[in-house]
């Protein structure tokens, strides 16, 4: 009787990994439906997708790239992804003037400043710290990472399980180190 249990559940648990497969090959169809549909230039990293709005701006090249060890100050809003929108309901944000739009978020618990990270050493959303690397003074970035890049099957405050979050983030200044 043990074993017709014990494939029971490897059963039930197979369906699962197909479901949360399934839901990551949805979203990650999504996230290119709404990029390839604005012709939007991308690049992936570790299965975020990174857009530069302002890639084009004079100067570009000259300005200091973000590396693994360096400070990195940013700016960001944290948004629901939305198939039509692209950036979502907010959920998050260090930018004064966006406060008034979080409903139901913890306000208190994240400082209303420019934020300041060291690369592959602060601790960041998984999908963040795979995106920055790479990201230079300046840039205005959107970052569209699917839920096991995120958050994955644990709801985070406003946040449902196994959903897509847009960061968008403005690179104040890299600082080598």
């Amino acid at each position: 009787m043990r074993p017709v249990i014990l494939l029971c559940v490897a059963a039930v648990l197979a369906g699962c990994g197909d479901d949360l497969k399934k839901s990551l090959d949805d979203q990650n169809v999504a996230i290119i439906r709404y990029l390839d549909g604005r012709s939007l230039t991308y690049t992936i990293h570790n299965g975020v997708y990174r857009y530069i709005a302002n890639a084009d701006r004079d100067g570009y090249d000259a300005q200091t790239v973000a590396e693994t060890g360096d400070e990195v100050w940013f700016d960001f809003e944290a948004r629901l992804f939305s198939s039509t929108s692209g950036a979502g309901a907010l959920f998050y944000t260090n930018k004064p003037e966006l406060i008034g739009e979080l409903e139901g978020a913890e306000t208190l618990s994240w400082p209303v400043t420019v934020q300041k990270v060291r690369l592959g050493v602060d601790p960041l959303l998984g999908g963040v710290a795979d995106a920055m690397p790479g990201c230079r003074t300046g840039d205005s970035l959107a970052l569209f990472i699917p839920s096991n890049r995120a958050y994955g099957d644990r709801p985070m405050g406003v946040v449902p399980q196994n959903t897509t979050v847009v960061y968008v983030l403005n690179i104040r200044n890299v600082v080598k180190q």
